[in-house]
């Protein structure tokens, strides 16, 4: 396939670099290798198109005239369409014009070789870069799936929080090959105009707009890979937070406080198209935006809090939520969910029980215990009742043999597996619980109606105290002897020194068949 022209300059923009016989060998062997592999399956889809009109010719020779007509032979699939097979037909793309025939909108990078963060054998880290805008294909590919995205806005204290469950669907005849790894979700506020605020995040945007230039596009080169092939119809999904500080007087705007404030929002996803051969020098972008007319309120712990009152042990309340306030040690603070490098560890806390006037999560009653391997495993769902979507830090399942008690003097909580367990109760003489504080962030987005579920083996594992457990008794316990309720840490925006537990109790609803008696 001829290059567009656009993918001709991007080509010769490219070649600015250290001429050397063996680097230009290698790319040729590379573009050979990827060459080879597309018209191989074309070959091969175009060998499968001839089988089935021999057999459809061989059939009507055969076939008794007074016998009814034969069905119709079904076409073959489209093959896969790399990024190979698309980038020789992108041209330009400008600013507010629209493309003189059906197509999707793209961005091509070209980058130096060496550079590039999915070939360079140095990590050269994420290359955030103004690309060329262009048109691809001979048709659109991709579409934001609007009836699977969600936009939640969270705000208290001068603080916000813009949750973004997005999806992507393929709109295209063929599969995409496509990198999960290499997706850019952007938020701005007037995608229309040249950026004149931005700022890049972790694989996320925000910004007046995407438009460097009236021709060039911004992106994100961040390495790493996970390919993935699409077929038609389906969806790529992923969910995406942005945090904003209220700015201050004379300070840049900040367009996540602005869609916060009440902005209406365009959403982007920009996605990288999976090469099937080797990565080289250019990188192409599929890209799609909508507008989100509607971005509705989320439920932290700044909003959640709003009516506490206090609880007693054994205390049952419909219609409410049962919470826990605890304030959380320093250590245990604001630790990201994508920070490796510090041990897991943990701290019983004593936290003050009480209500919120409203039911936040529900039990979904699937406790049940199950067979797996040398142990049971609890099995457990809860569903968000709340109607906004929720933001959870982390969760986990405490058993309580004797809940209606305070527990024994010097008892401590222990965990079992991701189990929490007590030999008597978690509630303490003072009228305070312990709760099991950890350095674990799951960072879990709940939208309205959805659910968390859990497969927790009731084994030592590598998190297991180093006292001994009962196992039998925690088994016990969970039949009906005692309680099992799981507690969901909800963040505050505004106190990174308190977070709020939601506990919700969970009903046992028996033994699955593989479960011993």
């Amino acid at each position: 396939m001829t290059p567009g022209p656009l993918a001709q300059a991007l080509e010769a923009e490219a070649d600015h670099r250290p001429a050397s016989d063996d680097v230009d060998a290698v790319t040729e062997r590379a573009r050979r290798r990827a060459l080879r592999g597309r018209r191989m399956r074309l070959l091969i889809w175009g060998a499968g198109g001839l089988a089935l009109v021999v057999a459809a010719a061989l059939a009507l020779r055969t076939m008794d005239l007074g016998a009814e007509p034969p069905s119709p032979v079904a076409a073959p699939p489209a093959p896969t369409l790399y990024a190979e097979d698309l980038i020789g037909t992108v041209v330009e793309r400008a600013r507010g014009v629209d493309p003189a025939r059906a197509a999707q909108a793209a961005v091509l990078c070209s980058v130096r070789e060496g550079r590039n963060p999915w070939s360079s054998a140095e990590d050269v880290g994420v290359i955030e870069k103004a690309c060329s805008a262009g048109w691809a294909a001979d048709g659109p590919l991709i579409e934001v799936a609007t009836d699977a995205t969600d936009v939640r806005v969270s705000v208290g204290g001068g603080h916000a929080i813009v949750t973004v469950a997005w999806a992507v669907r393929n709109t295209g005849a063929a599969p995409l090959e496509l990198d999960t790894a290499g997706v850019l979700i952007s938020l701005t506020t007037d995608p229309d105009q040249v950026a004149t605020d931005h700022r890049f995040g972790d694989h996320q945007y925000a910004g007046t707009s995407l438009w460097a230039s009236n021709t060039q596009r911004f992106a994100a080169l961040s390495g790493g890979a996970r390919p993935v092939e699409v077929a038609p119809g389906g969806l790529v999904r992923g969910t995406t937070v942005f945090e904003a500080t209220m700015p201050s007087a004379g300070a840049r705007r900040d367009p996540v406080w602005d869609i916060a404030a009440g902005a209406e929002p365009t959403l982007g996803i920009q996605i990288r198209s999976q090469p099937f051969g080797l990565s080289t020098t250019r990188e192409l972008f599929l890209e799609t935006e909508t507008t989100l007319a509607d971005a509705g309120p989320g439920a932290t712990a700044d909003a959640l809090v709003a009516g506490f009152t206090s609880r007693s042990p054994g205390e049952v309340r419909t219609g409410a939520q049962a919470v826990l306030l605890c304030e959380v040690p320093e250590h245990l603070r604001a630790r990201a969910s994508s920070d490796a490098s510090r041990p897991y560890t943990w701290v019983e806390a004593s936290c003050e029980p009480g209500w919120i006037p409203r039911v936040v999560l529900r039990d979904a009653g699937s406790l049940t215990l199950t067979q797996r391997g040398v142990a049971p495993s609890a099995d457990w769902e809860v569903l968000n009742a709340s109607g906004m979507t929720v933001q959870a830090a982390d969760w986990q399942v405490v058993v309580e043999p004797r809940p209606e008690s305070s527990r024994d003097d010097g008892e401590s909580l222990a965990l079992l597996g991701r189990t929490v367990v007590s030999r008597t109760s978690a509630w303490q003489a003072d009228g305070t619980r312990a709760v099991l504080l950890d350095t674990t962030r799951m960072n879990r987005v709940v939208r309205a109606g959805e659910s968390i579920d859990g497969h927790d083996p009731l084994f030592p594992g590598l998190l297991t105290s180093d006292e001994p457990i009962d196992v039998d008794a925690v088994v016990r316990a969970i039949r009906g002897g005692g309680t099992t309720t799981l507690q969901t840490m909800v963040p505050f925006l505004t106190d990174r020194s308190r977070v709020l537990v939601l506990e919700t109790p969970l009903d046992y609803a028996g033994d699955s068949s593989l479960a011993p008696e």
